[in-house]
């Protein structure tokens, strides 16, 4: 009878260890506002396409431009645990650009570089956290000169983007997740085309787990670019679905994500076609 007991016992606490282990290496568990541990490494490949045919005007109507234009953008960085609270990392971009009137209208560079370090400033809020990330362009004339040469292709200001993160689990298959952000432009020396201007974007995603490796969700996000001229410089509001999948439960993880620009100011109105990939280890 005491063995049995004994091993009804052992038997729970194998269970109940191996629901703890299974729920930690659950990617739907890491999510933006979470840091790695001790020791642990997040590495986030994310490709981002957008392609236009219109804009939207300082008055805020759609216009077509006659031609189609395609942005690519790579943004890949890494993170390691460095203790319970804080993480530290790096952050690489690569940017490309065409446009279908002009075979010569096209250009691919290595971008940005920056150091990254994220921290959890809150014991109390587990699921909060702070993003500080500083990119340094290293490519030359990235927004095209004076005499539009070359096609646009990012700023050439350094970018300091600071961004808060929080999430809330709304039940067992739910989830909600927020982002606040506050990108700083700073004016490139000697370079008459780069201002210095501000960008806030707001961010909120809806999701739902049908399984532990499956997940769907909804982004909706708000941008406001404030400048030096005009308070309100432009803004754009984009939404979309997206689909991530635990190619490797616990360590690889796949993405797909569409947006359509549905509203803005001085700003594109086109979509964007999205595929990351997320190791955890």
């Amino acid at each position: 009878m005491i063995k049995l007991r004994t091993l009804i016992v052992c038997l729970l606490m194998l269970s109940i260890s191996h629901s703890i282990y299974s729920q930690d290496l659950n990617l739907q568990n890491i999510t933006p506002s979470s840091i790695m541990n001790k020791g642990q490494v997040e590495i986030k490949l994310f490709n981002n396409l957008y392609t236009q045919q219109a804009f939207y005007n300082s008055s805020s109507e759609k216009q077509e431009i006659g031609f189609r234009e395609n942005y690519f953008t790579s943004a890949n960085y890494f993170l390691i645990g460095v203790n319970s609270w804080l993480n530290i990392g790096g952050e690489i971009w690569i940017n490309s650009v065409n446009r279908n009137t002009d075979p010569e209208q096209k250009r691919v560079e290595l971008s940005y570089v920056a150091p990254k370090i994220k921290i959890a400033p809150f014991t109390s809020l587990e699921r909060f956290s702070i993003t500080s990330t500083l990119l340094i362009p290293i490519a030359n004339d990235m927004q095209g000169g004076g005499d539009l040469s070359q096609p646009f292709l990012a700023f050439d200001n350094t970018i300091w983007i600071n961004q808060l993160f929080y999430d809330q689990q709304l039940g067992q298959d739910w989830q909600v997740f927020f982002e606040l952000s506050g990108w700083m432009y700073f004016r490139k020396p000697k370079v008459e085309e780069s201002d210095f201007f501000f960008r806030l974007p707001t961010k909120a995603i809806l999701s739902y787990f049908p399984t532990q490796r499956v997940t769907l969700y909804l982004l909706n996000e708000l941008m406001t670019q404030f400048g030096e001229t005009d308070f309100v410089e432009s803004y754009y509001f984009q939404l979309g679905p997206g689909i991530k999948y635990q190619l490797v439960p616990g360590k690889v993880e796949i993405e797909g994500l569409y947006t359509n620009f549905v509203a803005g100011k001085s700003q594109g109105a086109g979509s964007t076609f999205n595929l990351g990939l997320r190791v955890i280890r």
